[in-house]
């Protein structure tokens, strides 16, 4: 696999050098038959909605390096007139025409081409992406992260950001990965989860009954407790009312530190309290009693 994909990379590299040497001896009629092909390039990118602003700048800087490339021609071609010569200089103005040849028209046409596969090969990713999103949203899994990534990738290549482009994709995708292992990990405990319960199903039942069993007989002793400390606590309370009760007559009668409404008042606070006790007191008992008898079978 290595081998194959340095052989691929061989093959690129000899590629591109001969699309570079053939530019390099690049004739008037190369020239502008590689305007007409960035022309062509054009038109192909509007019918398939690409953007549109590289390709235009390319190609008008084409014309403009072709004009300056054919002035170059008649300024080092001996044989022209006195006033070509002149019309040529004068076009060029300041420009360095030595170094303009047509073989510049020529680079700049296979920029605009190599940018338009580009684009194709970007608009097709963009597209792989979408269509794997609409695969996990309707099987109702969250996607609004890979969507969200797509969405800035699609906005920085119709803006023609590539820097942008790359790095939003490329996000795009790492999420997308994610997301694809997360439903395969999901996948996985699902079966695995179905299949050990069709294994040991039995012993799964008798597994549940044992714990629902367990979990009854803790809730019924939790319920034991609980009545009584509320008995204990009730019974505790009754006492000190009996206490407070006997102070509040003492502190009245005997003492005559309390006056008639004070006493009253603390008198019928105590006795609604213990009525109060009174009427709970036999049913948390007998309540104790029923789950005490069920508990122990007696």
């Amino acid at each position: 696999m290595k081998s194959n994909r340095i052989f691929v990379s061989l093959l690129f590299i000899l590629f591109l050098s001969g699309i570079v040497m053939a530019a390099e001896n690049a004739t008037r009629e190369d020239a502008l038959n590689s305007i007409s092909s960035s022309e062509n390039v054009l038109q192909k990118a509007i019918s398939v909605k690409l953007p549109i602003k590289y390709i235009n700048d390319s190609l008008a800087e084409q014309n403009r390096v072709y004009l300056s490339a054919k002035y170059a021609e008649v300024l080092r071609d001996q044989t022209t007139t006195f006033q070509e010569q002149k019309a040529a200089k004068d076009a060029l103005g300041l420009v360095n025409w030595q170094s303009i040849t047509y073989s510049d028209v020529v680079v700049i046409g296979n920029r605009v081409s190599a940018r338009y596969n580009e684009m194709l090969n970007d608009l097709d990713l963009m597209l792989s992406l979408e269509i794997q999103v609409e695969g996990y949203r309707n099987k109702g899994l969250s996607v609004s992260v890979v969507e969200g990534a797509i969405a800035d990738a699609r906005t920085a290549f119709y803006d023609e950001r590539l820097d942008d482009f790359n790095v939003t994709i490329s996000r795009a995708r790492d999420a997308l990965e994610t997301q694809r292992q997360s439903t395969s990990t999901l996948s996985v405990l699902r079966t695995g989860t179905v299949s050990v319960f069709q294994r040991y199903w039995w012993e799964l039942i008798i597994l549940v009954v044992i714990l629902i069993g367990l979990a009854m007989f803790a809730v019924k002793r939790i319920r034991i407790h609980n009545l009584r400390r509320r008995i204990k606590k009730m019974k505790a309370e009754a006492v000190v009312l009996v206490d407070l009760t006997k102070k509040a007559q003492e502190e009245r009668f005997n003492a005559g530190t309390l006056s008639a409404l004070v006493y009253n008042t603390r008198v019928s606070k105590y006795q609604a309290r213990m009525n109060s006790i009174k009427e709970e007191l036999p049913v948390l008992e007998a309540a104790l009693r029923k789950d005490l008898k069920s508990r122990f079978g007696k």
